[in-house]
């Protein structure tokens, strides 16, 4: 466990292995910034993550969840696209 490469990359390991490991694990996805599955009788169950990227994932889905945000993204987007810019300086 402990000679993983530091990659961003979600790996699975069964929950027998990340108990053995946990403090490995939690050091690896903080560090990192990856993801850990655990898996239990070979079906995915649980997901470890750092903090800063479980936050980063409740924004998202906060900003993708709110429509007067998701509007206000696609006008600007359109106005983008017609370029309609404006020069704040």
């Amino acid at each position: 466990m402990a000679d993983r490469e530091q990659k961003r990359l979600t790996s699975t390991e069964p929950l027998t292995v990340v108990r053995q490991n946990f403090s490995e694990i939690v050091e690896e996805v903080v560090t990192t910034g990856s993801e850990m599955v655990v898996s239990r009788h070979g079906r995915q169950d649980a997901v470890i993550l750092g903090f800063a990227e479980y936050e980063a994932l409740i924004e998202t889905l906060n900003i993708l969840s709110d429509p007067v945000t998701m509007s206000a993204l696609a006008e600007a987007d359109a106005d983008l696209s017609a370029g309609e810019l404006v020069d704040f300086e």
